[in-house]
């Protein structure tokens, strides 16, 4: 597979999904996330997830920082 045809299967699966780099700009927000988060057509990508998402956002950076992974944590 080529990596067009995991973007694509990342766009359009019916998960949100929302990845960063390591210092927590957002490089991938998929259609299904947008919509589960009730985003619609804003821009995200290029963008520190703590701007955009700050709940969630500040458990990602967390979790970048340290390495741990977050559990039970509410993110709405």
């Amino acid at each position: 597979m080529q990596n067009r045809d995991y973007h694509q299967i990342l766009q359009f699966s019916n998960h949100g999904i929302v990845a960063t780099d390591e210092g927590g700009l957002i490089t991938f927000f998929n259609k299904r996330a947008k919509t589960i988060l009730g985003f619609g057509k804003k821009r995200f990508v290029g963008t520190h997830i703590c701007k955009q998402m700050p709940k969630t956002g500040k458990l990602v950076a967390d979790c970048l920082k340290t390495g741990k992974p977050q559990f039970r944590n509410e993110i709405f």
